[in-house]
């Protein structure tokens, strides 16, 4: 049975939403890896950078990069993940 149009434009819509959600969450985590690496570099303050960073759901080096986080940020947080 064919779809109608009606409900290949309602597929797409919510694939389009469920899309959009999960941009809006990453974009959530990469501010919060910024954020966390304004503490390190502003005050060295590895256990509320560390915090930030468990909060937005990031485990380590490869979870910042696989997250779309800069590397001038990764560079500031690194520090945290050899300890």
């Amino acid at each position: 049975m064919q779809k109608s149009r009606e409900q290949i434009n309602q597929e797409r819509d919510a694939l389009y939403a469920k899309a959009k959600a999960a941009e809006e969450h990453a974009a959530v985590g990469r501010g919060m890896a910024t954020a966390a690496a304004i503490i390190m570099r502003g005050w060295g303050e590895t256990v509320q950078a560390k915090h930030v960073l468990e909060c937005a759901g990031f485990e380590g080096i490869e979870s910042l990069k696989d997250g779309g986080v800069d590397q001038y940020d990764i560079d500031a947080l690194t520090p945290l993940f050899k300890q």
